[in-house]
């Protein structure tokens, strides 16, 4: 299966953010174990060193992202995905260049914090905590 991270999935993966990050790490451990890939755009990678840089610093976000890169696959936005965008007449632009990235990458399901920012989605929408009460056996 082929899982998208949103970006507030990546950032809770890197800072310490009480359950939530729990809850997301749970559902990469779980979804590695599975075999399963995960997916996270470029653009959420510069977003989360930008956030990241302003919480804990560049050291901090370098290092924690250094340890975790290998189990993901790092996906481009590009220009397909942006066009899509423009038309699609979704709320906030960005999350809906985040879910055409996906679906152009044959994303399975995304994994989101905020499920309202997907609602016309057409993959299945999870937060960390469904996704593993759907899938972990």
């Amino acid at each position: 299966m082929r899982i998208f991270l949103d970006t507030n999935i990546l950032l809770d993966l890197l800072e310490d953010r009480g359950g939530f990050t729990k809850a997301a790490l749970n559902m990469t451990s779980y979804a590695i174990s599975n075999q399963d890939t995960l997916l996270i755009t470029d653009l959420s990678v510069v977003n989360a060193s930008y956030i990241g840089r302003k919480a804990t610093g560049k050291a901090r976000f370098i290092m924690t992202f250094s340890a975790i890169r290998d189990f993901f696959e790092i996906i481009d936005v590009g220009g397909k995905a942006i066009d899509s965008a423009l038309v699609a007449g979704w709320k906030a632009f960005e999350d809906t260049v985040q879910y055409f990235a996906a679906v152009n990458s044959k994303a399975d399901a995304l994994t989101t914090r905020n499920k309202k920012d997907y609602i016309n989605s057409h993959l299945p929408v999870y937060t960390s905590k469904e996704y593993l009460n759907q899938f972990q056996a």
